[in-house]
């Protein structure tokens, strides 16, 4: 911390602010991987072949659209996470009235009240 304070280095946080301001730091994932069937776990959640909102079940690999991080707060993000503060993630929800589960943009989701927290046990 001493060599620090002599060469007057910043912090990674100054680094962030001042440096690269359109980082969107992601704090609160607890968990991440691949969202497995439990009766074939060769098949996996995936975000799908074509941009849309309708997520698949596809034979597991491990390319990013098979990504699945899990929030602290409940929420599924699938597919690979954006770094950028203007890019929105998506979001699992589920829309209700036995329809299945589609991906939305997670602030429009929110926005829109859809379910998107997730009771989630290991």
């Amino acid at each position: 911390m001493a060599l620090r304070e002599k060469l007057k280095c910043k912090t990674f946080d100054w680094y962030l602010k001042n440096v690269y301001p359109a980082l969107k730091p992601i704090h609160n994932i607890v968990a991440y991987g691949r969202m497995k069937n439990s009766l074939d776990e060769n098949v996996c959640l995936d975000q799908g072949p074509t941009a849309g909102n309708t997520p698949i079940m596809y034979f597991c690999n491990i390319n990013s659209p098979q990504n699945v991080y899990y929030h602290l707060t409940g929420e599924f993000y699938v597919g690979s996470l954006i770094s950028e503060k203007d890019v929105d993630d998506s979001c699992l929800t589920d829309p209700g009235f036995g329809e299945k589960p589609t991906l939305e943009p997670c602030s429009k989701a929110a926005k829109n009240r859809l379910h998107i927290y997730w009771d989630f046990k290991p």
